[in-house]
């Protein structure tokens, strides 16, 4: 019996996709912990603006986090895919690389609200641990 296997460095997008929905849920139940937290620990809970410029405030979901979360994580799985297609041997590097730079650039966003240090803070966390999921999730599925 003969097994056909992918060639070395390339990455295949079903256990690719598996593995950032597994992250994505992990992180998932994670950012709500973090915002159950937040929740308990900041007077009034975590708040975000309507949109940018919008000086109208809206109390963060559960539901809002998780999907966020899930959304991120699947696109990290599309990253790794996309990376792995060009990069070949060098996916892991260049995915660390690539996810490190987007974490920096997500944190625009939280630190660009007009809401207190304390709330930023929280939903910088949350970017955080969505980020270390993915990193610690897609190379373990190349590993076997």
């Amino acid at each position: 019996m003969s097994t056909v296997t992918a060639p070395q460095g390339r990455t295949s997008a079903r256990p690719a996709l598996i593995a950032a929905a597994g992250a994505g849920v992990a992180a998932a139940i994670a950012n709500i912990a973090v915002l159950l937290a937040g929740n308990a620990l900041i007077d009034g809970g975590v708040r975000v603006t309507d949109g940018p410029g919008s000086s109208t405030y809206t109390d963060l979901t559960a539901g809002q986090v998780g999907i966020a979360t899930l959304v991120a994580a699947l696109l990290a799985g599309l990253a790794w895919i996309v990376i792995g297609r060009f990069a070949g041997a060098r996916v892991r590097v260049v995915f660390l690389a690539v996810t490190a730079v987007a974490l920096l650039l997500s944190f625009g966003g939280p630190l660009g609200l007009d809401i207190p240090g304390s709330q930023q803070l929280i939903l910088s966390v949350m970017h955080v641990v969505t980020a270390v999921a993915v990193v610690v999730a897609l190379p373990l599925r190349e590993r076997g």
